[in-house]
């Protein structure tokens, strides 16, 4: 097998390992799953309707339909 040239953005990326990075992506809030699961429980435990628990708007959190701007340092 040839041997192959390194990859050009080797060096960035052994740069950019070291910076701090969320736990995990998401929207903002993060526990819209986790809080529809629990009502669903809930519901079931009850006795209630068998569907599956839809989202509500008042899952989401404040201002979660506004757009996020990249966060990108002024040039």
């Amino acid at each position: 097998m040839p041997k192959r040239p390194p990859h050009p953005d080797n060096d960035l990326i052994d740069e950019q390992t070291g910076l701090p990075t969320s736990s995990q992506g998401g929207s903002s809030g993060g526990n819209i799953a986790p809080n529809v699961g629990e009502r669903d429980e809930l519901k079931q435990a009850m006795g209630g309707d068998p569907e599956p628990t839809q989202v509500n708007k008042s899952d989401k959190p404040a201002k979660g339909d506004m757009p996020t701007p990249p966060n990108r340092a002024p040039s």
